[in-house]
């Protein structure tokens, strides 16, 4: 190899690791954004992989809640057993894992009954 041809793989792979790095910093960013005054999330996220969708719940659920239930009547009626509910290590629902495809118009339901379901549990948490 020629000290130019070199120096080209050299840049091009440079280009490439910064492009991740710039990804990542670009997703912290995000998350950053998200995060209301109080810390918590204040939007439910999602995040695509291979194995399916993910949806955070901003606010984690107490699984035998009014809210958790009406979550799970709702989630099986848009995706019947397709989904997976994932807890944090107190056992509180943090997230919704999906199994089947899903386009923007079904997440942004999912997004919505998720939000209808934090509002209620803030609107239902006494005030100190």
């Amino acid at each position: 190899m020629s000290s130019k041809e070199v120096l080209l793989e050299y840049l091009r792979r440079k280009a490439d690791e910064l492009r991740r790095e710039l990804e990542i910093i670009e997703e912290i960013i995000r998350i950053l954004d998200s995060i209301n005054v109080e810390g918590e999330l204040s939007e439910p996220r999602v995040i695509r992989d291979r194995s399916g969708v993910r949806i955070t719940i901003p606010r984690p659920l107490e699984p035998g809640s009014v809210e958790a239930e009406y979550l799970f009547e709702r989630l099986n009626e848009v995706l019947g057993e397709n989904y997976e509910v994932q807890k944090d290590r107190n056992d509180k629902i943090r997230a919704i894992k999906i199994h089947i495809p899903v386009d923007d118009k079904l997440i942004r339901e999912i997004k919505s009954i998720i939000k209808i379901v934090i509002e209620s549990s803030i609107e239902k948490k006494p005030s100190v």
